[in-house]
């Protein structure tokens, strides 16, 4: 079983990071693209503190991740990045209770960067709607990127928050 907190923020990262390193490849003419990466979810499991009753367990998650990465890069190097997430083959399952999450909703983001270094964070609110009783949980992530003059993009995650409902 893999073990992860970062939730689906840092398939998010890793798009950007695909798509900033074609953006930097293209500065000398105007591109455009559209990229969708599906990631396999299956096994990444979180904490959550208010399922079983107060008592918290493990949850995992089942199916695939859909990211979609649409850039724009003009002549003077500036990129426009587009990215949406969606869940639309996932679902998460507690291992003590067998109680069904199941994600909804879309997070969109949308970047403009310039020549040379830059820097942006971005927060990634995951609604995970429990099903029947079961309490529904918010996965936040906060991700600060930077991409140096080179354009090498790094990636930081700052802090995973799991939010009761």
């Amino acid at each position: 079983m893999k073990r992860a907190v970062v939730g689906s923020s840092s398939l998010i990262a890793l798009a950007l990071a695909v798509g900033m390193a074609v953006a930097t490849q293209a500065r000398a003419q105007a591109t455009t693209s559209t990229d969708v990466f599906r990631f396999d979810f299956t096994g990444f499991v979180f904490f959550h503190p208010c399922a079983n009753g107060g008592v918290g367990e493990d949850v995992i998650f089942f199916g695939e991740l859909l990211v979609a990465v649409h850039s724009t890069t003009t002549p003077r190097g500036q990129a426009v990045f587009h990215v949406t997430r969606a869940a639309p083959h996932l679902t998460a399952i507690g291992l003590d209770t067998g109680a069904l999450y199941l994600p909804v909703g879309v997070t969109k983001s949308t970047q403009v960067l310039t020549q040379g270094a830059t820097q942006f964070t971005f927060i990634d609110r995951s609604l995970l709607i429990g099903v029947g009783q079961t309490e529904d949980v918010i996965l936040k992530t906060t991700i600060h990127f930077t991409i140096n003059a080179n354009g090498k993009l790094s990636a930081e995650i700052e802090d995973v928050e799991v939010i009761c409902r």
